[in-house]
């Protein structure tokens, strides 16, 4: 509005002064779909036929919610093994260690699991404290974090958020206990895609050892980034992957190359097991672990050395 109106104050000063000051004001204009200061900003989605910012805001969300990056909380150092990765905030006191410098995005967590809530309010699982009056008030909208206080219904609509607006009960939740999102354990996002994100940045970190036709054909066996992908559809037809991964792996590899889980926990493959499912992903052969981190929980089964440590039949 200021804009505007020093804008009219110029252009009526041009017709009545010849200030030598008025060739110091600069206006731009912002021609759709530019913006902001000194034209900073555009609408990506802006089409032509827009004539104003609701329609502009309405037609992005009639479209599916892909987003094509990671989302990183960094007010909080993690290192996840990869530079290409990073701690999303719904992974904050989720009850999995993401980060192997120590925990950090764990570090006070223990806070919330004895916590200890108010006669007049609701314990959620995470130890957050609601009102009472809060509990099973609206099924559609909870109000804990991870929406423990609300049933949710097989049919629950948290399959919608990828396409919803940005609105309080699609945003501000996490979906660690959801049975909808237990294929994709690496994040808590209740949006589905930024996990997928996330396990194909680990995937992009290859062993230099490893010939890059090894590890393309290892992606596709694995069903990275998902499973029927056209690519591998076409790369590994008739067994193709099979006998890539027979001809230039090693007989033994981790994959993905950096730990899975809690900073010390690997996923072995062995060249002689591993075969080209379309519509199954394979399932790791080994799984090497710190024995005085998880001694005994892989009892009774055979094991082999690799690269110099145990690894326990999956």
């Amino acid at each position: 509005m200021d804009a505007a109106e020093h804008y009219q104050f110029y252009l009526n000063q041009l017709l009545i002064s010849n200030e030598a000051s008025m060739a110091t004001q600069v206006f731009y204009n912002c021609t759709p779909p530019s913006f902001g200061p000194m034209r900073r900003y555009t609408f990506d989605n802006y089409k032509s036929y827009h004539t104003s910012l609701n329609e502009i805001i309405h037609d992005f969300y009639l479209h599916r919610y892909e987003p094509m990056t990671l989302t990183c909380y960094v007010h909080l150092q993690c290192d996840r093994g990869s530079a290409l990765t990073c701690l999303d905030w719904s992974e904050i006191c989720d009850g999995k260690v993401d980060c192997l410098d120590g925990g950090r995005g764990k570090e006070h967590c223990w806070q919330l699991e004895v916590n200890d809530c108010e006669d007049d309010q609701y314990r959620c699982i995470n130890g957050q404290c609601i009102p009472g009056t809060f509990f099973r008030d609206n099924t559609a909208i909870p109000d804990c974090l991870d929406g423990s206080d609300e049933y949710f219904k097989a049919t629950d609509n948290r399959a919608n958020y990828a396409i919803a607006e940005p609105v309080f009960e699609c945003e501000d939740i996490t979906c660690t206990h959801s049975h909808r999102f237990w294929k994709r354990p690496l994040a808590s996002s209740c949006v589905i895609k930024p996990s997928d994100l996330l396990m194909e940045a680990m995937f992009l970190d290859k062993p230099k050892s490893v010939l890059d036709e090894c590890w393309s054909a290892f992606l596709c066996i694995l069903h990275v980034p998902y499973t029927r992908d056209p690519v591998c559809l076409d790369l590994c037809g008739d067994r193709a992957c099979d006998e890539t991964i027979r001809k230039t792996c090693p007989d033994m590899m981790y994959v993905p190359a950096v730990p899975l889980f809690f900073g010390h926990v690997y996923f072995v493959y062995t060249k002689n097991e591993s075969k080209y499912r379309p519509n199954l992903s394979l399932k790791p052969q080994y799984v090497y672990y710190k024995e005085q981190l998880c001694g005994g929980l892989i009892a009774n089964k055979p094991f082999l050395v690799f690269n110099n440590v145990t690894c326990h039949r999956f």
